[in-house]
């Protein structure tokens, strides 16, 4: 899971544009724009020192990983010069496959990465607990952010007041960055509506130790113009 949530970490490269959605014929292209700041599925806010920056991620962001393994395949089959067309076409045809299969998979369900931090240099989201109020305190706030945060994280529309996380994961930096990154799953039907029909959602985060208050995200629903990788 970790290595999922480190695929984004790529810097902004060109892209193409189209009459449509974005599309990309380069997977790193691709990954490139999902991180960066042109995504309109980014947003922060910033209170009391606390930065919190949320990125909802499609299902075509989801594939992403799929998505480098196919461009591999690809790359290494076209310099095989012993193998016929035939058996090439054959090879990335199942691969294509499978991937068709894994968006399925990915659209019944919304995907979030949450990010907390503290503004400017020096303070560790979790490590500063243990500085300041001593190892129970620690353990105890830690515990929260591994095992509690579905009773702080919900989403709302028009007709659910609140939806609950279905499975979420916090990422294990091990003192390597000071802010920590949660990967947060909805799902996509609740109480028999697909909320991917709403015309708005409101990602809710309730006051769980940081001292900021609630926050409230307002996030516009993915639409057929959300941008696409093109498998060649």
């Amino acid at each position: 899971m970790r290595n999922f949530l480190l695929f984004l970490g790529l810097g902004l490269v060109p892209f193409l544009v189209g009459c449509g959605p974005r599309t990309f014929e380069d997977v790193e292209s691709f990954a490139a724009y999902v991180r960066g700041p042109e995504s309109p599925d980014r947003e922060t806010i910033t209170r009391d020192g606390v930065v919190f920056h949320l990125q909802h991620l499609t299902a075509e962001a989801m594939l992403i990983p799929q998505y480098r393994r196919y461009e591999q395949l690809r790359q290494r089959l076209s310099g095989d010069p012993n193998m016929a067309d035939s058996v090439r076409v054959a090879k990335l045809a199942a691969v294509q496959a499978d991937i068709a299969r894994a968006r399925q998979g990915y659209e019944g369900s919304l995907y979030f990465l949450l990010t907390l931090g503290y503004e400017g240099e020096g303070r560790d989201l979790v490590y500063d607990r243990l500085r300041q109020e001593g190892f129970g305190a620690y353990s105890a706030w830690l515990q929260r952010l591994l095992f509690s945060m579905n009773e702080y994280v919900y989403l709302e529309t028009p007709t659910q007041q609140e939806v609950p996380l279905s499975l979420y994961h916090m990422e294990r930096s091990y003192g390597t960055t000071q802010d920590r990154t949660f990967l947060l799953i909805f799902p996509q039907t609740f109480n028999e509506v697909r909320l991917t029909e709403a015309d708005w959602w409101k990602f809710h985060i309730e006051e769980f130790g940081l001292g900021t208050g609630a926050i409230a995200f307002d996030i516009d629903p993915p639409d057929d113009h959300h941008p696409r990788y093109l498998m060649q």
